[in-house]
């Protein structure tokens, strides 16, 4: 009876032991699994930055040092290959024809054309554009982001009035400085070129190179002309520099010409709206 009841406690002795074992291999299974210092698989520098935070004689401010240094080379790099992209898509931008008219009869580019004609560019060379816009009182901001595949991007912002002309709805006001708002917007970004009906459609064919506008002072004089709009006090003061530059700015070639207007037409926005607070 001893030896029975000695021969079940073995057994039972032997089970148990059999399953602390069993216990035993499976926390060890989850401490193996649940180690810190197990082997993660991370790309590049997140794998480098990891073993540097587990490393204990290692500081935070350490790490944060690497870090910062780390975006900013990221950052430069992203920058770079921007440029670099930009410089070689800029010389394949269509120039745009003025197919829209004003209500005062002046011709400006529609956004349908430019957008037709820039997106397929800016696609083939990494670049997307899109829009925010943000309503203000009796005005709409429009910012454009043109943003490169490697990372960077650039941004231009500016107030437009609300469009009031033509008999148009509340709702039809907001749409169309909101279109004209891309327009600029996305033109100031690119440098894209527009040209009317009343080039013939001859100066298409006749761009003066920067080298060419620098030699005779073509650059200087839009600088000139520019710089005085931008200063300008207000919408009186604007109007006026615009008459009295009026002969130079249409002796201009076409491309410095149009981009005279159009800083034109920004900067009376801008000081229309200031006005208008």
């Amino acid at each position: 009876m001893t030896e029975a009841i000695n021969g079940t406690g073995a057994q039972e002795s032997a089970a148990d032991a059999g399953n602390s074992r069993v216990v035993a291999l499976d926390r060890g299974s989850a401490a193996a699994h649940h180690r810190p210092n197990a082997a993660v698989k991370l790309p590049g520098a997140a794998a480098s930055e990891v073993r540097i935070a587990r490393d204990p004689t290692v500081d935070i401010e350490r790490i944060e040092r690497m870090t910062t240094l780390y975006e900013r080379s990221v950052a430069r790099s992203a920058k770079a290959a921007y440029d670099a992209a930009l410089s070689e898509m800029q010389p394949k931008l269509p120039i745009i024809d003025k197919r829209g008219r004003g209500h005062n009869g002046a011709l400006y580019a529609l956004w349908e054309d430019i957008a037709e004609g820039i997106l397929s560019v800016t696609a083939e060379h990494g670049f997307s554009l899109t829009f925010r816009v943000q309503p203000l009182e009796r005005a709409v901001n429009v910012t454009a982001v043109l943003a490169h595949r490697e990372g960077h991007r650039e941004e231009t912002s500016f107030p437009f009035p609300l469009d009031a002309t033509g008999n148009k709805s509340p709702i039809q006001s907001v749409g169309s400085s909101i279109s004209y708002g891309k327009r600029y917007t996305a033109c100031a970004l690119l440098n894209v070129i527009a040209h009317g009906e009343d080039d013939d459609g001859k100066s298409g064919s006749k761009q003066m190179s920067s080298s060419a506008a620098k030699k005779n002072g073509t650059d200087r004089r839009f600088n000139e002309i520019v710089a005085e709009f931008r200063s300008a006090l207000n919408v009186d003061h604007l109007r006026h520099i615009a008459e009295v530059r009026r002969e130079e700015i249409d002796a201009l070639p076409f491309r410095w010409r149009d981009l005279a207007r159009d800083e034109y037409e920004l900067a009376l926005a801008s000081r229309e709206v200031s006005h208008a607070h």
